[in-house]
């Protein structure tokens, strides 16, 4: 398993890993260094727990049902089997999204 830190949620294989995850070794190595802590420093969560990095886009890459299952889960929000619509409007209900216009 990598001792590295993710510092945002990566989608490998169908898999998604976050900041709080043990990547194996073999997916560590297909991941970008732009999704890696850069020092000791950076693997801190700050105070007060969640995503601090902030909510996966909307569309395009990213921004599918697995990012913003992971994104609420962080954020105490269980997706279970819900639709990656249903999260959005789960997250937004509870204040943790902005509702877009």
């Amino acid at each position: 398993m990598s001792e590295r830190r993710l510092i945002a949620y990566v989608h490998v294989d169908g898999e998604t890993y976050g900041p709080d995850d043990k990547v194996p070794t073999a997916v560590a190595a297909r991941i970008g260094e732009h999704a890696w802590a850069k020092d000791t420093e950076d693997t801190e969560l700050p105070d007060g727990g969640g995503d601090e990095s902030g909510p996966p886009p909307r569309s395009g890459r990213g921004s599918g049902r697995d990012a913003w299952a992971a994104y609420a889960e962080a954020n105490g929000y269980a997706a279970g089997e819900s639709t990656r619509e249903q999260i959005i409007a789960d997250l937004e209900a509870g204040g943790v999204i902005e509702r877009e216009e």
